[in-house]
């Protein structure tokens, strides 16, 4: 859903605004701003200019003095499906009682404003809430489609003229993954990284892209760490994805496909910052995630070890990746597994024989390391 009743009253100019009625009803969507200080009867030539998701910004002056014309009122917007309607409290301080009921049953938000408030710039701040988000939808359809069709060579171009109007001559994306952001949050978000590092962010499912100028910002670990800054206390839990250097306009897919990819590997690893050119063995496994192979092979290596765990009771496969994730330290698996030595090597020394390994020590890590990674792929 895009900009709702609740996104607008967070607008600075209703910061001092009342909600009357219809709090249940703050995720109706908003779709345009209507004025009027009249009513529309469907028998009116103007009934035909309402909409559904429309905002209205009155003032209630004809119809301040007769609760009957003021209940038909809000009737009339609540059955034209109406998002919501911000009055102007110089002529009604104070909505009659079955005004509120009326609004509290169909969940209409009836808000009231300080006539101090200019109508002009109200109806500006909430057409531009509208436009930016239904802009940030279209950048979504457009990295979507980039990422997920195949397109024309002209249609690439048009894409990434699009979505980044001047492409940097050196560059690198990054792909930000939180864990679920709310869209107030995304604006706020997008608002502060424009305002430290004059970076656009392009917003892309559960996060977004930036595409960082390394000819601006030579030293990217420094963008990076100051990156998180910016994040608000409610999207403190994230990932990132740093694609490949990049130094042509036609490179902009593969980096967007590369900076989704290393973000998803480091989810899989928990690694908050994970650079695609460093996980060599995720690049020949993630185009097989889908498919049977992957799942086969990891089937018949980690199968027999399976099973001897399950009559066993041992730890094997959990042992075998702490290992391989220590390069091969016994002592430091015993110690981060707490377990003895002799225990650790023991269940080291039974997996080689499960897998008829006893002799291949390189085999028996290269096959069980493709192993564990593909397995946590197929798990995500």
């Amino acid at each position: 859903m895009g900009i709702q009743v609740r996104d607008v009253l967070t607008l600075d100019l209703l910061a001092d605004a009342k909600l009357v009625a219809g709090k249940a009803g703050l995720d109706r969507e908003v779709l345009r701003v209507n004025f009027t200080d009249c009513p529309l009867w469907e028998s009116d030539p103007g009934y035909s200019l309402v909409q559904k998701g429309d905002v209205y910004i009155l003032s209630l002056y004809i119809q301040s003095q007769n609760e009957k014309e003021l209940y038909d009122l809000i009737k009339f917007y609540i059955q034209t499906g109406s998002a919501c309607c911000i009055a102007l409290d110089t002529y009604v301080k104070d909505f009659p009682d079955s005004v509120k009921r009326l609004a509290d049953k169909y969940k209409y938000p009836i808000v009231s404003i300080s006539d101090k408030i200019p109508y002009a710039s109200l109806i500006q701040k909430i057409t531009n809430l509208i436009m930016t988000e239904q802009l940030d939808m279209y950048t979504e359809v457009k990295l979507h489609t980039l990422l997920h069709e195949q397109l024309s060579p002209q249609e690439q171009q048009d894409t990434w003229s699009y979505l980044v109007p001047n492409c940097p001559a050196r560059y690198v994306c990054v792909y930000i993954k939180f864990s679920q952001v709310a869209q107030n949050t995304f604006r706020h978000l997008k608002n502060n990284i424009f305002s430290q590092f004059h970076i656009s962010f392009l917003n892309y499912r559960n996060g977004g892209f930036l595409v960082v100028d390394l000819g601006v910002y030579k030293k990217l670990d420094l963008i990076l760490k100051a990156l998180p800054n910016t994040f608000p206390p409610e999207l403190q839990d994230y990932i990132l994805g740093i694609s490949n250097v990049a130094d042509r306009t036609e490179q902009l897919t593969a980096a967007f496909h590369e900076a989704v990819d290393a973000a998803l590997v480091g989810e899989i690893t928990e690694n908050r910052i994970t650079y695609y050119e460093r996980i060599p063995i995720y690049h020949l496994l993630l185009p097989l995630r889908t498919h049977q192979a992957l799942e086969e092979y990891c089937s018949h290596i980690l199968g027999p070890l399976k099973e001897y765990e399950e009559h066993h009771n041992v730890e094997l496969i959990e042992t075998i990746s702490v290992y391989l994730e220590l390069n091969g330290n016994i002592a430091q698996t015993a110690a981060q597994m707490n377990t003895h030595v002799n225990t650790i090597r023991f269940r080291i020394n039974k997996a080689r024989a499960l897998l008829g390994l006893e002799d291949e020590p390189y085999a028996f890590i290269e096959r069980l390391g493709v192993a564990l990674k593909g397995r946590r792929l197929l798990q995500q």
